[in-house]
């Protein structure tokens, strides 16, 4: 018995429905992960339907957040600014760039105030 042989027809039906899994496109075509990975590269008609299955899933997962925030979810309002927010100056971290010099102090409550250069 011979390796299987897989055509792109075998492929775009396997990626069907995968949510833009390699994994569930493997177990599909009973092949590897890497195989799979490289069935879905070999032609553009399956390279832009693996890539329509991960938007379709992303597409899923954003109006999950969608309904949570409509329903009064302070968490999911909190993470979709902390992602999408930035420009607004919501985010969970502050970037500092350039060459000017900087001394940066940590605070905690009732504690006393720490430099970088201490901690160094």
């Amino acid at each position: 018995m011979g390796r299987p042989r897989y055509n792109k027809r075998i492929v775009l039906r396997a990626i069907e429905g995968s949510g833009g899994i390699v994994s569930a496109v493997a177990k599909r075509l009973g092949a590897s992960w890497s195989t799979a990975r490289a069935l879905i590269q070999r032609w553009p008609e399956t390279q832009a339907a693996f890539e329509a299955e991960r938007e379709k899933t992303l597409d899923e997962a954003e109006s999950v957040i969608h309904r949570a925030i409509q329903e009064g979810d302070a968490q999911a309002a909190k993470w979709l600014l902390s992602r999408l927010g930035r420009h607004r100056g919501y985010g969970d971290h502050v970037e500092v760039s350039g060459r000017q010099a900087l001394e940066i102090v940590l605070r905690w409550p009732d504690e006393e105030a720490v430099t970088v250069n201490d901690l160094q």
